[in-house]
């Protein structure tokens, strides 16, 4: 089971009622199984890398136990990525996430929007750069 980490509650952030980035039909917590964490780490402790989706979605393609194509289904949603692998041969099933989820939020969002206010930039700034690129 997960226990969150001690926190100040004064510290914590609530979002303005007209805050028009705020969507709860597009949390995590509407993916399947998104919201629970079996991993009892936070997750800043651990190293992160940067993939390509094309290199990551190649461990996926092919079946692990009978070496078929595989069906891969994804979900996206910020920094956050689940993959559901299906294969109709064998009826092999695998659910992965990408990063521990705390509550319905992915903790590398929760790290890059940290990231983000301590270094003095904006959301928007670093979405202007990722469709620049």
């Amino acid at each position: 089971t997960f226990s969150p980490e001690p926190h100040d509650s004064t510290s914590t952030f609530s979002p303005e009622p007209h805050d028009s980035t705020c969507d709860p039909e597009q949390s995590v917590s509407h993916v399947a199984e998104s919201s629970e964490l079996t991993d009892t780490s936070s997750g800043y402790k651990d190293s992160k890398y940067i993939v390509f989706e094309k290199n990551l979605m190649e461990l996926f393609e092919t079946c692990p136990v009978c070496s078929r194509v595989s069906e891969v289904k994804t979900y996206r949603r910020g920094t956050f990525l689940s993959v559901h692998q299906k294969c109709h041969h064998c009826n092999f099933s695998k659910k992965w996430k990408s990063q521990p989820v705390m509550g319905s939020t992915p903790v590398g969002n929760i790290q890059l929007s940290a990231a983000i206010y301590f270094t003095g930039s904006s959301y928007f700034k670093l979405q202007k750069v990722n469709y620049n690129a």
